[in-house]
């Protein structure tokens, strides 16, 4: 689906957030209550479940992450440097697990 939107020459880096799906719909519905887009926990879950969801399923499945190049993980950095992209990464000193 999203191939089909022809849109990702338009972009210089592509980066894939990847985290468990469950946690990440959790901290939406949160977030949903926080700024008032939901007012109630209930209104939040159906956001979550009529939307958010949907549409991260979609670019589980359309291969957003494999296409990715680089792709951030909850306990680590995975890069994957196509050759039409250049990429620098710097290392910093205060990093901790």
């Amino acid at each position: 689906m999203l191939k089909e939107w022809n849109l990702e020459h338009l972009f210089d880096l592509k980066i894939f957030l990847d985290c468990d799906l469950h946690e990440a719909m959790s901290r939406v519905q949160q977030r949903h209550l926080r700024s008032g887009i939901a007012a109630t926990m209930e209104e939040a879950a159906g956001r979550v479940k009529e939307n958010d969801l949907l549409n991260a399923q979609i670019l589980l499945d359309d291969g957003a992450m494999e296409r990715a190049q680089i792709v951030l993980q909850q306990k680590q950095t995975v890069f994957r440097i196509r050759p039409h992209a250049s990429v620098s990464f710097v290392h910093g000193a205060n990093q901790s697990d």
